[in-house]
C-alpha cells in the first residue's frame, strides 16, 4: 500500500507541473495551443530517460523513491513518457521489431479507442 502511496503523490505533483506548464505556454502564446503538450511531452521524455540510466548506472535509490519519480512524478507530467521508456526497454531487452510493433500497435489503438470514444457520445 505505501507504494502506491508512492505512485499517487509523485502523480499528483506531476499533473500540477503538467498543468502549471500548459498554463504558462498558453500565457506566453496568448493562445491554447498543442505546443504545451509537446513541450511536456519532449521534457517528460528527456527526464525519464536521464533517470532510468541515473538509477540504473549511477546512482542507487530505494524502489518506493523510484516509484515515486519514474511512474509518479513523471509518469503524472506526462503518460508519454512511461510509453516512451517501455518502448526504449522493449528495444533493449526484446529487439527492434517487438519495440516498433510497441509503438505502432499503441498509437493506432490509442487512436481508434479516441474515435471510438468520440463517436459513441456523438451518436
Amino acid at each position: 500500500m505505501l507504494k502506491v502511496i508512492y505512485v499517487g503523490f509523485g502523480g499528483f505533483i506531476g499533473s500540477i507541473l503538467r498543468y502549471s506548464l500548459y498554463i504558462l505556454t498558453s500565457n506566453i502564446l496568448g493562445y491554447t495551443s498543442p505546443v504545451a503538450t509537446i513541450f511536456v511531452n519532449i521534457i517528460g521524455c528527456f527526464l525519464i530517460g536521464s533517470a532510468y540510466q541515473l538509477f540504473s548506472t549511477q546512482l542507487v535509490i530505494s524502489e518506493n523513491l523510484r516509484l515515486f519519480i519514474m511512474i509518479g512524478l513523471l509518469g503524472g507530467f506526462t503518460t508519454f513518457s512511461a510509453f516512451s521508456i517501455d518502448a526504449f526497454q522493449l528495444y533493449q531487452n526484446s529487439g527492434k521489431i517487438l519495440a516498433i510493433a510497441y509503438v505502432v500497435v499503441s498509437i493506432i489503438l490509442s487512436l481508434l479507442a479516441t474515435l471510438a470514444g468520440f463517436w459513441l457520445i456523438k451518436s
